[in-house]
């Protein structure tokens, strides 16, 4: 299996929901998206977005259902795919949660897409710390493939191999072609911005 490798360390910063069009030089408004407001700890006024190739990908931090509407854990998260239609309006075609989506993870903190692959972001997201016998916070990415069938699946999760407490990696993401490049803020007192770049070749098997 074909996968995303971390590759190097940056210390950079990494430079959302209705959708607008140009028309004659002048941005007007199309489309408003809606989410079920049941399923959300909160009720954010929009979520993180990007667009790529005709399919928009939509991050929803805060939703705390799974795909049945059921099984509820507070804001685990979630993120939607829209696909842009001949009539110039937008579909939803797809709701997408984390396989091992868990309690405040903010899955869809962060979205990226790039034709059949996308990345989100939980920079929430907790592991089992040997040396303190304890869950600390530091975050993770999950890289999502597109079938023949249209359907997105979850291919890869990753997290930093140095990971520390409060961590945050998944703070942002953005991905082209072959590369991803992940956020990570790290512990507030820490002075210092990372970012990771991932690297794969092929296509997922």
């Amino acid at each position: 299996m074909k996968r995303f490798t971390l590759i190097q360390v940056l210390i950079v910063w990494l430079i959302s929901t209705t959708s607008i069009m140009l028309n004659a030089q002048t941005w007007r408004k199309i489309q408003v998206f809606t989410h079920p407001e049941e399923c959300q700890s909160y009720h954010p006024a929009e979520g993180p977005t990007c667009i790529s190739n005709g399919i928009a990908l939509i991050g929803s931090q805060y939703s705390s259902c799974d795909l049945n509407g059921q099984n509820f854990i507070e804001a685990a998260g979630a993120a939607y795919f829209h696909v842009l239609q001949p009539t110039g309006l937008w579909s939803q075609t797809q709701e997408i949660i984390a396989s091992d989506r868990g309690y405040l993870d903010s899955f869809g903190y962060s979205v990226g897409i790039d034709f059949d692959c996308s990345i989100i972001g939980a920079p929430n997201k907790q592991k089992f710390d040997i040396a303190t016998g304890s869950m600390i916070n530091v975050g993770a990415c999950y890289f999502f493939s597109k079938g023949s069938n249209g359907i997105w699946n979850q291919q890869q999760e990753i997290m930093a191999s140095d990971a520390i407490a409060d961590d945050n990696f998944g703070y942002s993401v953005f991905i082209m072609g072959d590369y991803a490049f992940i956020g990570d803020p790290g512990p507030l007192d820490n002075n210092v911005q990372f970012s990771h770049i991932g690297q794969y070749s092929g296509k997922f098997l």
